[in-house]
């Protein structure tokens, strides 16, 4: 009997060194597709977030287009309209068209806001047109944490001089989602 004893004994062990080299197989496996999903995942989360600010910039474009030409500030002489210009004059009258209407342009324009800043006059211009300082055009702020600015070189027409005189200013453009 003292032989079955010990051959029974080095079975148990050698069941035991099988299910434990087994049990290790299995915990590797898993922890490699782990380690696997997890990096499938950031990859997914980068080019979530790289699609998620192109389809700002393409929002942040057609809000600036849309913004350029509404009638109510773009530079026009004789049905002839100027692009990239906003006229100087026609300011305030968006500022009481867009308290009036505030709805309409909510809905036009969309989660966004618009300023222009003036970089270049070439004299002094009363305020609030003076160089390096920034006009507020309309503010309907969304989510403030995810946001792009969009910038687009364009000209203050001002057409109380003679001959008519152009400002270099920025329209910036931020769109939020």
């Amino acid at each position: 009997m003292p032989i079955f004893k010990g051959t029974h004994a080095r079975k148990s062990t050698k069941g035991q060194i099988h299910l434990f080299e087994s049990t290790m197989v299995l915990f590797v496996f898993f922890f490699i597709i782990i380690i696997g999903f997890s990096v499938y995942q950031n990859f997914q989360q980068g080019k979530l977030e790289r699609t998620q600010e192109e389809f700002n910039q393409k929002q942040a474009v057609k809000i600036a287009q849309k913004v350029l030409f509404l009638p109510e500030i773009s530079c026009s002489t004789n049905a002839d309209i100027k692009f990239d210009c906003i006229e100087i004059q026609k300011l305030q009258g968006f500022q009481d068209q867009l308290r009036l209407n505030s709805r309409y342009y909510r809905e036009v324009l969309g989660p966004s806001r618009a300023s222009l800043e003036v970089v270049y006059s070439p004299y002094t211009m009363p305020p609030p047109f003076d160089t390096n300082t920034t006009i507020p055009l309309y503010d309907f702020s969304g989510n403030l944490d995810n946001s792009y600015a969009f910038l687009i070189p364009i000209n203050l027409n001002d057409a109380t001089t003679i001959p008519e005189t152009a400002h270099f200013a920025w329209l910036k453009v931020e769109v939020f989602s």
